[in-house]
Parts: C-alpha cells; structure tokens; sequence
C-alpha cells in the first residue's frame, strides 16, 4: 500500500469516526429532548385531568375555588411566619407581667366580693358601652352601666356571699388585653336567711387601664345538675 493510500484511509477512518462521535452527540441530544417532552407530556396530561375532575364547570364555582386557594395559602404563610416569628408586642417578660396582673385581679375580686358583698364587682366592671356580660348563654348585661344598675339591685337581695376560684388560665394577647377563664364556686344567703351554693365556669377578657386590670366583658355558666365542680 503507498502513502497515497495510508493517508486516503487514514481520513476516512477521521471522517468515520467524527461522523460517528458527532452522529451520537445527536442522538444524546435528542434522546434528551424526547425525554423532557414526554416527562411534561405526562405532567400535562396528569395536569388536565386533576383540573378537569376537580374544577367546577361554571364559572362562578370556578372564581370561588380559586378566592378559597388564595385563602388557604395566604393563610398558610400567616400560620408559617406566625409560627417562627412571634409577635413583637409581647415578650416573654410581658406575657409574664401580663399574667401575674390578671391573676392578682381575680385574686383581688375573690377577695372583695366575699368580704364587700356583690357591690364590690362595680369596681372591676368596665363602665363604659364596651362592656357585656352573659350568663347561661344569654345577654345579662348589655353594657356597663347596666352591669352597675343590675349590681345594685341584686345586692340589695343579697346577705352575705362567698366566693372562689378554682385553676385559673390566664392567656396573654397583648401588653393591654388578655383572655382569663376559671372554675367558680360561690355560697349567696340572700336577707331572708336562704343558703344557696351555686358553681360554674367563668371567662372574660380583661383590660389594662389607668393604672390596673379590669374586665372589659364576662361570660358566666352554672354547672348542670348532677355535675360536681372544682
């Protein structure tokens, strides 16, 4: 064989095999791309059918479903950030302080009303139209000034009474308010000499003004009949 031949065949064995290097680049290539479109073939098609099953065909279902999902994740980033970021306004020495100020507030109303009588609770009563309270489920006391007024006319049938709290739950919200619940038991004899021993359940949330706490609304129940209290 002459040079002439050795180099002829030399580069057709060069061309041969960029065709084949390059041949084979191609076919990586397009094996990829039939990859990725039939994997977002697959997803569209797993798409379509979840939006054709789960989408409403009239469209004011349509805009209700989509106003829900806006919903639920905004409120899932609320719960996130809630979560990992607790509120500024309240440190942990604040809840504290809050919570001791409550506490000593239901300590204090225990002791007056035991010691003054019904008329003690005015004290301790948000005068203004913000107040309410409800007992057995049912409005009492629409505002303060009708607590004050009721108060008075209920402690004029009343002789002595007894009151105390059971475990007190006191749940801080803000420097200024906070929710207080407890177990209650109280012994009223009124002035013709009746004994009567009642219990329940009392909540209320609770407000820091002028200098102290008091109840900005109550809400209290008796237990039922046959149902032993703290």
């Amino acid at each position: 064989m002459n040079k002439k031949d050795v180099f002829l065949r030399k580069n057709t064995t060069t061309a041969v095999e960029r065709q084949a290097h390059q041949r084979s680049e191609f076919d990586v290539k397009l094996l990829r791309r039939t990859f990725v479109r039939t994997i977002a073939a697959r997803k569209q098609e797993a798409f379509d059918m979840l939006i054709s099953k789960c989408l409403p065909k009239d469209r004011r279902s349509f805009n209700w479903l989509l106003l829900s999902c806006v919903a639920m994740l905004a409120a899932a980033g609320c719960s996130t950030r809630a979560t990992s970021n607790p509120s500024p306004s309240l440190t942990p020495a604040a809840a504290t302080a809050v919570e001791e100020g409550v506490r000593g507030l239901m300590r204090t109303v225990a002791t007056d009303v035991s010691q003054h009588g019904p008329l003690a609770w005015r004290n301790y009563f948000d005068p203004g139209p913000s107040f309410f309270m409800a007992v057995n489920g049912r409005m009492a006391f629409p505002t303060g000034a009708a607590a004050s007024e009721g108060t008075e006319a209920f402690a004029k049938t009343i002789q002595h009474i007894e009151l105390a709290w059971g475990d007190v739950r006191v749940d801080p919200l803000t420097p200024e308010f906070a929710m207080v619940a407890a177990p209650w038991r109280e012994v009223q004899v009124d002035t013709a000499g009746h004994r009567v021993d009642e219990s329940g359940f009392f909540s209320a949330i609770t407000e820091y003004r002028g200098g102290r706490w008091q109840f900005r609304d109550a809400h209290w129940s008796s237990a039922l009949t046959g149902i032993r209290g703290f």
